[in-house]
């Protein structure tokens, strides 16, 4: 069955010869070429580079669990010119894609986003993919997954985005137990969840559903765990890692960044009250997240309101390693941006995006006044930004997002097929439900009159059969999350069928962007423009490679994991 589990890396058996979780390297054996903060992509895959050029690493987590934001993500890289698009077939060129950031970016995307970035992220980036694949990680094209900004010149209705298949994650032996992802159940692939969403309406969902039974199932039997999604992506690289000798030690936060006359020479971390001093002969790599759990930091950097019951990001995600180097002199960007994403609060605390509910037909967002704002199937880091952008005019931190019958006898809300949505959610007040608009809009403390002028004009634009007011549908990506089946547009749906429904929702996010200005070699730059001697970031530690824009799905994962390739080579070569 095509997206099966298949040979090859996840057959192998665990070897026995590996640091086990837990384990500390003993005293004097603590020195090594280069030490990693943190355990995303960019750390794994900056420890693979560094073993492939004769360099000695170690890994050093503060949480017990391995993975970082992308063990907890969709597990999607994007990257241009890959040989995974040449593979199938997909025209894509450094011109075309030099083009697209051009138009997506503009002039000014930060200190982070320079055009020498620029050229390293699109030469090294397939040359990463091949050396991933060489070394037996399986990548697959996300096929339909439109970058997100298409209509731009440049951009590829195709996608340049590639995903890992799933595997098993006991490959991991011992270390399956410290993996993020693992709590997810469903066997999926990124690529196959928009099916899953229209598993009510429509039979290529309901065939979808069916092939996830069937692996639950398969698994059991077998005493499996696929995994898909980041978990994915960081099994196969973790797995890659142990079998190359390179320690990771877990439970062991970072305190302070050694220096010796200006150089950084490795790292001070702590467990249970006891020090530990790993020494770098060439260089630090800060792989560690942003700051998305701190309140003090959102306070001081993010726009207002926000809150961390809002963040599905890495727990670590507390920004003190960010902190430490900005003490040593490092400067930062866009601290105020983050990879948006709307959310909304279950009954139970849970955060539910629902990106891809507001965009299929009979669904709108709108403001506190009861307003449109943005395109509602657009990007969703757009989406956020343009909660924000209103918030500045008018009340739009929460919006509401609204819904007819017509919606919800078919389309999944919150993870929840129509047929299985709670009596919570009503007698809590999580989703409110009204015969009318009206009385839907007083429940919600709108204004009745403004938001029953907003369906009628959004109606009046349906039937038109374009969005004149923000575009909505106008972009093959519109239609990603949206119904594919729904005629005669994927995304634009009256909404006329009572009764009607509301649902609360923020603009949440998977991490926040803004970080260490770096240069094109990864290196940790001062205001100056100089840089930090034996210091290196990739991931949501540095500043975005694209400036406060997403220009398609994997655009946060794969300058991590870009950047943290490059910088084993410039620590290589700096030796």
């Amino acid at each position: 069955m095509r997206g099966e589990p298949a040979g090859g890396v996840e057959d192998a058996t665990w070897g026995c010869g590996v640091i086990r979780p837990g384990d500390v390297p003993a005293s004097g054996q603590r020195d090594y070429d280069l030490v990693i903060v943190g355990s995303g992509a960019g750390a794994l895959i900056g420890a693979l580079k560094a073993k492939a050029l004769g360099l000695s690493s170690i890994i050093v987590e503060k949480q017990s669990k391995v993975g970082g934001s992308t063990g907890l993500s969709g597990g999607v890289l994007w990257i241009p010119i890959s040989p995974v698009l040449d593979r199938e077939g997909v025209q894509d060129s450094h011109d075309l894609a030099w083009t697209y950031l051009t138009n997506l970016v503009g002039e000014d995307g930060g200190r982070g986003s320079t055009p020498e970035r620029w050229r390293a992220f699109l030469a090294e980036g397939p040359e990463m993919v091949r050396f991933l694949e060489d070394r037996g990680i399986p990548f697959k094209h996300c096929a339909y997954r439109s970058d997100y900004h298409d209509e731009l010149p440049g951009g590829l209705v195709e996608g340049r985005s590639i995903e890992s298949e799933l595997v098993d994650g006991h490959i991991l032996g011992p270390w399956y137990d410290h993996l993020h992802g693992t709590a997810n159940p469903y066997p999926l692939m990124t690529s196959e969840m928009r099916y899953i969403l229209l598993a009510q309406a429509r039979l290529k969902g309901a065939a979808m559903v069916g092939r996830m039974l069937y692996r639950m199932a398969k698994q059991r039997i077998l005493g499996k765990h696929y995994l898909g999604l980041g978990a994915a992506l960081v099994t196969r690289l973790l797995r890659l890692v142990l079998d190359a000798g390179v320690p990771v030690v877990i439970d062991m936060p970072m305190e302070q960044l050694l220096t010796d006359d200006g150089r950084v020479t490795g790292v001070r971390c702590s467990r249970n009250g006891e020090r530990f001093e790993f020494h770098a002969r060439h260089g630090v790599l800060l792989a560690a997240g942003g700051f998305s759990h701190s309140a003090r930091m959102r306070e001081q950097h993010g726009p207002t309101p926000s809150s961390t019951a809002w963040t599905a990001s890495n727990p670590g995600d507390t920004g003190e390693v960010m902190e430490q180097a900005v003490e040593l002199g490092a400067a930062t960007d866009k601290m105020d941006f983050a990879w948006w994403i709307p959310t909304s609060i279950l009954p139970s605390g849970q955060r539910a995006f629902c990106a891809a509910e507001l965009a299929k037909p009979g669904c709108i967002g709108v403001d506190q006044s009861g307003e449109r704002f943005g395109n509602e199937a657009g990007s969703y880091v757009a989406t956020g930004m343009s909660m924000y952008a209103r918030q500045k005019a008018s009340p739009a931190v929460p919006c509401w997002a609204i819904m007819d019958h017509r919606n919800r006898s078919r389309y999944a809300w919150a993870g929840r097929l129509p047929f299985q949505t709670p009596k919570e959610w009503f007698t809590s007040g999580y989703m409110k439900r009204a015969d009318t608009i009206e009385d839907l809009a007083r429940l919600c403390g709108i204004d009745a009159s403004q938001l029953s002028a907003t369906v009628s004009r959004w109606n009046d634009l349906v039937d038109k059969g374009r969005d004149e007011d923000y575009g909505r549908g106008d972009r093959n990506y519109d239609s990603y999350y949206a119904d594919p089946f729904h005629r005669p547009s994927p995304t634009l749906g009256r909404i006329d069928k009572g009764p009607y429904y509301a649902v609360k929702f923020f603009p949440g996010d998977v991490g926040t962007a803004g970080g260490l200005v770096c240069d094109e070699n990864a290196r940790v730059l001062r205001d100056d423009g100089t840089a930090i001697d034996g210091l290196y970031a990739a991931g949501n530690i540095a500043a975005p490679t694209f400036g406060a824009t997403y220009p398609g799905a994997g655009a946060s994962i794969a300058p991590s994991a870009v950047f943290g390739f490059i910088a084993a080579k410039a620590v290589a070569s700096s030796g």
